[in-house]
């Protein structure tokens, strides 16, 4: 039995609860489940279930060994986790409310089980990794590193953003990852201005600088990188933007401490780029739990309540976007120690001419 699993059956005695039922993408992740629309899990103190269509038979056969496979008619997984329950003769059951249907949501209603929100129960529990988590989160940024070297010696004056991104996609299937953790923002000149700015065919011009924010996924765990490099010599004013960045997320990382609370966290960073006389152009926390993905805690922002823990990950990304001027954002994923802070990537954050 894995540490993920003996951690979700021991929320069963917390609650009080008899049975876990699981929908989400990441928690079947988290177990080590097939993650297919078509699987579904029931977790008990006894027994691990999985219900799913003929579909998943094969592949379940060879990678859930462990649990007990139950083959159901496509689109009928949680009538029959219902009769199931009722065989069992569970009572009280745990379900993924974030992550079910209004249809879905009513079928329980109209049940005679008892049937109790998970609310982010299960995400604080994925919150604290363990050693196998890390060491899997840690080869996600080394990979990650790897590519953004190797895609250095595409970014120039001439090429579009989307052919870019083009060139990153080949890179990072190349060198083995299994997907990317989300779609990719290459914004380059005033387009940095927007944090979310995702590829266009605009051309990347000389001077300009070019935010490149992307992460991928590598045995189910994601990594999450952003660097910000100039095309030529940038402007003084562009300059002075991305070493007021460099400084602010170094402050953040420094301050990711055992037991600090993540708003502190971010308001240090607030401050500081505030004083700096940016304070109008950062616009978002200063990063957000990493891991499997789908709302990892912590939250890092102004009004988070979120402690952290030994053994959290978490993404440190201060940025200074400027509408008409352009934007620099950098990024590092940052684990929690007991002594102290540690950035699981390594690539240089000096600014890059090319």
């Amino acid at each position: 039995m894995t540490v993920q699993v003996e951690k979700v059956q021991h929320l069963l005695d917390e609650m009080n609860l008899q049975a876990l039922i699981i929908k989400s993408k990441a928690n079947k992740t988290y177990l080590e489940a097939l993650t297919g629309s078509g699987v579904w899990l029931l977790i008990t103190k006894q027994t691990k279930y999985a219900f799913m269509d003929g579909r998943y038979v094969a592949e379940a056969q060879q990678k859930m060994s462990d649990f007990q496979i139950e083959i159901v008619f496509q689109g009928t997984y949680l009538q029959a986790i219902i009769e199931k329950l009722t065989i069992l003769q569970i009572d009280n059951i745990g379900f993924e409310d974030r992550a079910f249907s209004i249809q879905e949501y009513q079928l329980l209603q109209a049940d005679d089980h008892h049937f109790e929100p998970l609310g982010s129960h299960l995400a604080v529990i994925r919150a604290i990794k363990t050693d196998a988590e890390l060491a899997k989160m840690k080869a996600a940024c080394q990979l990650t590193d790897t590519a953004f070297a190797q895609l250095l010696m595409h970014i120039k004056a001439g090429v579009s953003e989307k052919w870019l991104l083009g060139q990153l996609y080949a890179i990072i299937f190349d060198l083995g990852a299994d997907g990317m953790a989300f779609d990719p923002i290459i914004a380059s000149g005033t387009r940095g201005a927007m944090p979310h700015g995702r590829a266009t065919d605009k051309l990347i011009q000389e001077g300009e600088l070019v935010t490149i924010d992307f992460g991928i996924i590598l045995a189910g765990y994601q990594s999450d990188m952003t660097r910000t490099v100039a095309i030529g010599q940038p402007s003084v004013a562009m300059k002075c933007v991305y070493e007021t960045v460099k400084t602010a997320q170094q402050l953040g990382i420094d301050s990711l401490q055992v037991g600090t609370l993540a708003a502190d966290n971010h308001n240090i960073v607030a401050d500081f780029i505030t004083d700096r006389g940016y304070g109008d152009y950062f616009n978002h926390g200063l990063g957000h739990g990493m891991g499997i993905g789908d709302g990892e805690l912590p939250v890092l922002n102004a009004k988070s309540l979120d402690q952290l823990q030994v053994s959290m990950v978490m993404s440190c990304e201060p940025g200074i976007y400027i509408p008409d001027l352009g934007g620099v954002r950098i990024e590092d994923d940052v684990v929690v120690t007991k002594d102290g802070p540690v950035v699981l990537n390594e690539t240089t954050k000096t600014l890059l001419v090319l």
